[in-house]
């Protein structure tokens, strides 16, 4: 994916965890410009969990939901489905490209 995205123009950070992509992110001047891709399934932490914080936090924050579980039910405010998005494992190249193309609007 980072390569993917880096081919297409994309910055592209990474983190290990939760904490550490939290201190990315809101050590970011330009944070509500963000795009997150995260798993749903995380070892300690809901991605949905996350992923919804971030949403409430800043008001253009975007995030791609990933998950190779298609039971994944996605529990998003009404106004937030437009900024959490959902992309299904296994996937594109343009799948990827795709659904982040889609929360644009």
């Amino acid at each position: 994916m980072v390569e993917v995205l880096r081919s297409e123009g994309h910055e592209v950070l990474t983190a290990a965890s939760v904490e550490a992509a939290q201190k990315i992110i809101f050590a970011r001047p330009d944070a509500q410009q963000l795009y997150l891709v995260i798993d749903v399934v995380l070892h300690h932490e809901s991605g949905i969990t996350f992923a919804q914080g971030l949403v409430q936090r800043y008001p253009g924050f975007r995030v791609l939901l990933i998950s190779g579980f298609t039971d994944d039910v996605l529990m998003t405010e009404p106004g937030d489905a437009a900024r959490i998005g959902f992309l299904a494992k296994p996937f594109t190249k343009q799948d990827l490209l795709a659904a982040l193309n889609g929360l644009d609007g």
